[in-house]
């Protein structure tokens, strides 16, 4: 009621999606928020709250994924890192790093990719507990040609994919076999 409380918000503890330093400067003192009290110290008179506590985690839409699970991800931008993309029905920008774009060290060009394109890409590492998700083409890559060789045992067959190591790779195959 009329009683005021000074409490800690951490920048940290804004938002999900942005950085939180950036997100401190869209307040100002006086500004009513409403917020999520996250500890008491009673004894030393102490209270901490967070504002992204209150707003869904955007990081829950992983929780029903799982490692080399296949996802569509639209590009948001593209830098001398990789590509920086965001699944669909989802608010997080993750990174594909440039060795995750392709399994042919020349097709690992960013600059292939454009902004708002839809790629697929896999899940190469996931880590709930830690908020820690990978994204990889080359992954994605690498499921599709192992079916693919899996499918088209013959030579012949795998003439139309689009790899172009399958001929090496199934006359390795064909050694195996003798």
């Amino acid at each position: 009621g009329d009683i005021d409380i000074d409490t800690f918000l951490h920048c940290n503890d804004l938002t999900y999606t942005n950085n939180g330093e950036q997100e401190l400067s869209k307040y100002k003192k006086g500004d009513k928020i409403k917020v999520k009290v996250l500890e008491i110290k009673a004894s030393d008179q102490k209270i901490r709250v967070g504002l992204r506590q209150t707003q869904p985690d955007p990081f829950d839409w992983f929780k029903d994924k799982k490692i080399k699970q296949t996802i569509t991800v639209k590009i948001i931008s593209t830098d001398n890192k990789g590509l920086i993309v965001r699944p669909e029905g989802c608010e997080l920008d993750l990174p594909i790093k440039k060795s995750n774009i392709a399994m042919n060290v020349a097709d690992q060009r960013q600059s292939r990719f454009t902004g708002g394109e839809r790629i697929d890409c896999a899940i190469l590492d996931l880590d709930i507990d830690k908020r820690k998700v990978t994204l990889s083409i080359k992954l994605l890559e690498e499921i599709e040609k192992k079916e693919a060789l899996e499918k088209y045992g013959a030579e012949g067959s795998g003439k139309n994919l689009p790899f172009s190591s399958l001929s090496e790779d199934l006359k390795k195959k064909d050694k195996k076999k003798d």
